[in-house]
Parts: C-alpha cells; sequence; structure tokens
C-alpha cells in the first residue's frame, strides 16, 4: 500500500534510510556491529570534536529520550567506540569522548565513511534534477524548522 501522508512517508523514509545505511555501513566490514543511530552520533561527536560533549547534547541534537541515549552511548562504550569520563567540575555529568584506537581507526577509514554518506545522499534524491534537490532540502529544512519551533 502506498503512503499517502506525509507523515506516512516520512516515517516510511526515515525507517528505510536506517535499514539501508546500517546494511551498508555492516557490509563494509569498517564498523562491525554497528547501527546507523550509533553512526550518527559518532559522525556527530567528530564534527563536534573541540567541544565538550556530553548526554544532554546528544538527546537535543537528535531529539531523543535520556533513557534512549543512555543506551547508545552504553553500547558505543561496550564496542569501544568511545570513552566516558566524569567532569572534573561536576561528577553527574560526563563527557563523550572518542576511544583512542578507534580515533586512528576512523581517521584511516574516513574515505570509507565519506563513501558511505555519500552513496545514501545519492540515494535520497535520486531521479531528482539539481533545482528539485534544492528544493527538497531548502522544504526539509522549513518542516524542520516548523516542528523545532513548536516542540514544547
Amino acid at each position: 500500500m502506498a503512503k499517502e501522508t506525509i507523515a506516512e512517508m516520512l516515517k516510511a523514509i526515515s525507517v528505510m534510510y536506517d535499514k539501508q545505511f546500517t546494511k551498508l555501513v555492516l557490509d563494509s566490514a569498517v564498523l562491525p556491529n554497528i547501527t546507523s543511530t550509533q553512526m550518527s552520533i559518532l559522525q556527530y561527536m567528530a564534527q563536534h570534536e573541540q567541544d565538550i560533549i556530553n548526554q544532554r547534547d546528544l538527546q537535543e541534537a537528535f531529539n531523543l529520550s535520556k533513557s534512549t541515549v543512555s543506551g547508545i552511548v552504553q553500547r558505543l562504550q561496550q564496542h569501544g567506540f568511545i570513552d566516558v569520563i566524569p567532569m572534573p567540575n561536576d561528577k553527574r555529568y560526563k563527557q563523550l569522548v572518542f576511544n583512542q584506537q578507534f580515533r586512528r581507526e576512523m581517521q584511516q577509514h574516513e574515505a570509507d565513511f565519506d563513501e558511505q554518506l555519500d552513496v545514501m545522499a545519492k540515494r535520497l534524491v535520486a531521479g531528482m534534477s539539481a533545482d528539485e534537490v534544492a528544493t527538497y532540502r531548502h522544504l526539509l529544512k522549513v518542516s524542520l524548522h516548523n516542528l523545532t519551533d513548536n516542540d514544547g
């Protein structure tokens, strides 16, 4: 059955993207046992590596619950991707940093990660003209902005 409402289409796109991206990452064997959400968290951390990142930052950036982020952080830590370090000024908060061994592996496979992201980006807009891609990107930003303004 075809998805007709915007909400159904967005959910279908999200689920399909997650499944395909996870499969792409797992098939590459660069990062075994990782989900697309975990990969997105690692990408966020890489893009904000100069910042102090804690679980609350991830909750806000990804609009995820405290328990969901806690579970993701635990799995990333168990896989040796990140370390959790108590903040010196407030032990209740923990800084999330890349595990040093994983950081080295990540740097070695940076081109692989970029290629995987590029493959998925191209899949999302396959069959669209450059103008349509620009419009699509603009409309997604407007929708995100509309939902962000009404989050509360």
